[in-house]
C-alpha cells in the first residue's frame, strides 16, 4: 500500500463500526432479496447525503464529530468528575 494512503486512513474503526449501526437500522434477520433490497436503499440514501452536503455544504448532521471537538467533549465530561 502506498504509504500516502495509509497516512491518510484514520487510526480506529470508528467509521465502519456507524456504518453497520447505521445500516441495521434498516432491518435485522431479513430474507437474502429483502436485505439486498434495503442495503440497495440505504446506499442511495447515503449517496444523496453526500452529494447534498457537496451541492448545499449541508451537512446530515449539524453535530461537530472532529476528532478535535470530540476531544474537548471527553475532558469537559472528565472534569465534572474529578
Amino acid at each position: 500500500m502506498d504509504h500516502i494512503i495509509w497516512n491518510q486512513t484514520p487510526n480506529n474503526t470508528n467509521v465502519g463500526e456507524s456504518a453497520h449501526a447505521n445500516v441495521n437500522h434498516d432491518g435485522r434477520n431479513l430474507s437474502l432479496l429483502a436485505g439486498i433490497v434495503r442495503g440497495c436503499n440505504f446506499d442511495k440514501r447515503q449517496w444523496e447525503s453526500g452529494n447534498v452536503y457537496e451541492k448545499y455544504n449541508i451537512p446530515e448532521s449539524y453535530r461537530d464529530k472532529s476528532e478535535l471537538a470530540r476531544s474537548i467533549q471527553a475532558e469537559k465530561r472528565a472534569g465534572k468528575y474529578n
